[in-house]
């Protein structure tokens, strides 16, 4: 295969082709955007400099009936050469409040966990 990460494009499995847009600097999760195709999230980020864009997961594991999280772990990485690595020995999980659909991206409660976008509390789905 000579683009080993073709499939990770929506190429093969059907998927949107979808990316995660953040500020690139500290925003408490405004600003940040699920987008497709690739080629508009580009041209969206030539419109609105210091961008921070990343692969968007588009088939996740769920839970509960269908909801996105993310698994938070504190690592702090004292040096790279030796490899020194300490773990904090307890992580957190978070939660999206809306049901996982890839078909709604502009549903931030679908697809972002953070506290900023979920502390309304308002489960639905």
């Amino acid at each position: 295969m000579l683009f080993p990460q073709w499939s990770l494009l929506g190429n093969e499995t059907g998927g949107r082709n979808v990316w995660i847009v953040k500020p690139g600097t500290n925003s408490k999760s405004n600003g940040i955007e699920c987008m497709s195709p690739l080629a508009g999230t580009l041209q969206h980020c030539d419109r609105m400099p210091n961008r921070l864009v990343q692969k968007y997961v588009e088939r996740p594991l769920l839970l509960f009936s269908g909801r996105k999280f993310d698994i938070r772990q504190w690592v702090l990485v004292r040096s790279v050469e030796p490899l020194k690595v300490f773990l904090f020995s307890e992580c957190y999980l978070r939660l999206c409040n809306g049901m996982y659909d890839l078909g709604d991206l502009r549903d931030r409660e679908r697809h972002i966990s953070s506290w900023q976008v979920n502390k309304q509390i308002r489960l639905h789905g």
